[in-house]
């Protein structure tokens, strides 16, 4: 079968993107640090690769009899697009989400025939002509996860007042999946709260009738 590698397997995107691939029949290979194994585990991943004990080029080598992965999702930087680009098998993929590849150093993605995506969300969003297919794959994730065949991933669900502790928690890198910030508490509502909603329209006065008009005049 065909066979993905996704760097940053254990992250926001790559908890789902391995739910996904899995879906779709692909043997997954994803890194992830000694903290997170288990949870890659968890959600399917073929072959866990520690990057702290384990040497990235030869499990890649191992697994795919050194013929190189049909597809490579790089989560981290692009500069790790880069530097595992050489184990795609010809005519293979490579996609990056964490960044462009800005100064590329070897005719290899060219060599091989590498085709290269690049994913920007925020982009995406600027973009009129992309609001229908982002509003399709919402929807689908939405249905998914509420039937249960795609399994929602965060990693703890905080206050909005320790937004920033969340932040920093992600710049470090070492969450699981998501961390969800609560805004409001719907088992508790607060007192005196109001909800924001549209003001009621506003009513004309009803015009005055002919009689009405009458008795001013001759008043």
């Amino acid at each position: 079968g065909r066979v993905i590698f996704i760097d940053g397997a254990a992250g926001g995107v790559g908890s789902y993107a391995v739910q996904l691939c899995k879906m779709m029949g692909l043997f997954v290979i994803g890194t992830c640090s000694t903290y997170n194994v288990e949870y890659l585990t968890s959600l399917g991943v073929d072959v866990v690769v520690d990057y702290v004990m384990d040497d990235i080029p030869d499990k890649l080598r191992e697994w795919t009899q050194s013929r190189g992965v049909d597809y490579f999702l790089e989560l981290v930087s692009p500069e790790q697009g880069e530097r595992y680009a050489k184990h795609i098998r010809f005519g293979g993929s490579l996609c990056l989400v964490g960044g462009a590849i800005k100064n590329p150093t070897q005719d290899l993605l060219f060599l091989n025939q590498i085709s290269v995506h690049h994913v920007n969300l925020n982009g995406m969003h600027r973009d009129q002509i992309t609001w229908p297919l982002l509003a399709y794959l919402g929807n689908q994730c939405v249905q998914m996860a509420a039937s249960k065949t795609l399994k929602p991933c965060y990693h703890e669900v905080i206050p909005f007042e320790q937004a920033k502790d969340a932040l920093i928690q992600l710049a470090q890198g070492h969450a699981k999946g998501k961390i969800v910030i609560k805004i409001v508490d719907t088992a508790k509502p607060r007192r005196n709260s109001k909800l924001l909603v549209h003001p009621p329209p506003i009513e004309k006065p009803a015009s005055p009738s002919a009689d009405e008009d009458i008795n001013v005049v001759r008043n």
